[in-house]
């Protein structure tokens, strides 16, 4: 269940991340400036939480399917959409200071 919200989440705010500087078309130069100093920081930290998202979910893949796992494969895949959607936040939030 994990990989069916997971992989298109990712792949919707990865296009909506990448879209992010053409809201600043029109801006002035210092304002372009101060955009671009923000996207330069936003980016790389939700990339980051992407590249962690995938890793948690082929965590959880790849633990052996016994019921000792059972719990740790819960929380890998309960914990790679939230990464994303934590990712997400910080990009957004930063994007918005």
């Amino acid at each position: 269940m994990s990989t069916l919200v997971t992989v298109p989440l990712a792949l919707f705010l990865l296009v909506a991340t990448a879209f992010a500087p053409m809201a600043c078309d029109s801006c002035t130069e210092s304002e372009a400036h101060r955009f671009d100093t923000s996207y330069d920081v936003a980016m790389p930290v939700f990339l980051t939480g992407l590249v962690i998202s995938a890793l948690l979910m082929l965590a959880g893949w790849c633990m052996p399917w016994k019921v000792k796992n059972m719990a740790r494969r819960r929380l890998t895949a309960t914990l790679a959409p939230c990464v994303l959607v934590l990712a997400y936040v910080f990009f957004a939030g930063r994007m918005a200071s």
